[in-house]
Parts: structure tokens; C-alpha cells; sequence
């Protein structure tokens, strides 16, 4: 329950970053078609928030969201419409599990379970965008959402304001939570730079260099 609650989470908080407007712009549509997704196969949907639950492992060839990605881009080599835009979810909802833990541990900087989850999902996202079959310029768009530091820096400075009469500990995890923070925006930041060099689509590439 608690990663498919992850997945739910991950989602509206994608939604309430795309900028609002009278119509539905393309990234809006594409996060109804997610809610879709998670409501259509919710236990793929815990599946693959589930690492980010747990903290994830050692190796990231074995993790369980990695072979569901596998096996959906397996599937989505067939001429099917469908068959395709599933691993394209898949790989999104991930991606926003991963993002939002980061959200969750950035909201409490004292909260230690919260940074170590966030830390090690973010920092598998290299290696992670290094074995997936194939990387998508939403999902780059999605993971650079981790790599605003003007945020970052703000969110710390209100958390750190919201007591006038904060304590040196409360202090001293305010910092500390910035400091994570700004070192998985780095690790994603990695990424991009990867994917920019590494991946063969030009259209992919681009959006590296410009989500970075």
C-alpha cells in the first residue's frame, strides 16, 4: 500500500508543478493518462515505486523496477500503440516516485528516514538511465525537476524561519537536509550529462541539455 500510495503521491505532485492554464497543455493530458496508468495496473504502479520505498539496491540491473521496465519495453517493441506508451508510463511514474521522495524529505529536514530514502534513490538515477532500453524526453523533464537549487535553498531557508526560537539541532538538520538536497540535485544533474553524450536520438539529447 505504501508504494502504490507512493506512485499516487508522485503524480499529483507532478501536476501541481505544470504550469496551469485555461487548456490542457501536453504535460497536463500526459499526467491524466498517468493517473489512468495507476489506476488501470496499480500494483505495476507499486512495483515501481516500491524501491524508492525501501531504498532501493546495491545493484540497480536487479532492482525490481528495472526488469518491469524490461519487460514493458520488451512488449512495447511490438508495432502497438498501447504496448509503447506503457513503457513510456512506466518509466515516468518511476521517475516521479524518485522525484517525490526528494519533495518528501525536502518538506521535513529533520526527518533522517526520509533523507536516506531520497539520497539513495537519487543517487541510482546515473546508473539507472544508464541500463534503461530507452530514455524519453518527459522522463528527463521529470528528473530535472530535482535539480532547481533556487527551490531547494528556499525551502530550507522557510524551513528554517517557521521558529523564530529554533534550536541548534533543528539548525544544524535544516543544513544538513540542504546539503543532501543539493548532492542528489548534483547526481541528477550527472545524468542529464550522461544522457547528453551517451544516447543516440537527438531529440533526447537536446532535452538533456535543455532540462540540465
Amino acid at each position: 500500500k505504501d508504494a502504490n500510495d507512493m506512485a499516487v503521491e508522485s503524480i499529483a505532485s507532478m501536476a501541481k508543478r505544470e504550469t496551469s492554464s485555461l487548456t490542457k497543455t501536453k504535460e497536463e493530458k500526459e499526467t491524466d493518462s498517468l493517473e489512468e496508468f495507476v489506476a488501470s495496473f496499480p500494483l505495476v504502479a507499486s512495483c515501481l515505486a516500491l524501491d524508492v520505498t525501501r531504498g532501493g539496491s546495491s545493484d540497480e540491473t536487479s532492482t525490481l523496477s528495472t526488469r518491469i521496465l524490461n519487460e514493458a519495453y520488451l512488449e512495447s517493441c511490438n508495432q502497438n500503440k498501447e504496448s509503447k506508451s506503457k513503457y513510456k508510463r512506466s518509466l515516468d511514474i518511476f521517475l516521479s516516485s524518485v522525484v517525490h521522495s526528494s519533495e518528501a524529505a525536502n518538506e521535513k529536514p529533520g526527518d533522517n528516514d526520509r533523507k536516506k530514502l531520497a539520497t539513495a534513490a537519487a543517487s541510482s538515477i546515473p546508473q539507472q538511465l544508464q541500463v534503461f532500453p530507452l530514455v524519453t524526453s518527459s522522463s528527463l523533464t521529470i528528473a530535472s525537476a530535482m535539480c532547481d537549487i533556487a527551490e531547494i535553498t528556499k525551502k530550507a531557508k522557510d524551513a528554517g524561519q517557521k521558529s523564530a526560537q529554533q534550536t541548534l539541532a533543528a539548525s544544524a538538520a535544516t543544513h544538513a537536509a540542504k546539503v543532501a538536497a543539493e548532492k542528489r540535485a548534483t547526481a541528477v544533474l550527472m545524468a542529464l550529462r550522461d544522457v547528453a553524450f551517451q544516447r543516440n536520438k537527438e531529440e533526447v539529447r537536446s532535452s538533456a541539455v535543455d532540462c540540465a
